[in-house]
């Protein structure tokens, strides 16, 4: 929740979406590629972010996770925000 409010705060991000991509799995970890989206107030994209995420689901549920995203324009765009 925090890192939420820190993105409202800082990139004064109303809400947000996800575009999946790709989606891929093998045994217990799955793994996506896709296209998070900051909107403003006004509903504009502010910035798109590119995201790598893993996951592994043991007995039904989602027991690790990690994302990734190496080309994130949010440092550039906007140097308050910090992860």
């Amino acid at each position: 929740m925090n890192f939420l409010i820190t993105l409202h705060d800082t990139l004064e991000m109303e809400y947000c979406t996800a575009e999946l991509r790709t989606l891929a799995s093998r045994g217990s970890v799955v793994l996506t590629e896709r296209v998070d989206r900051v909107h403003g107030a006004d509903g504009a994209t502010l910035i798109e972010i590119p995201i790598m995420g893993t996951f592994v689901v043991e007995d039904g549920r989602i027991s690790r996770y990690a994302c990734c995203n190496t080309d994130s324009p949010i440092q550039a765009r906007f140097p308050r925000h910090q992860h």
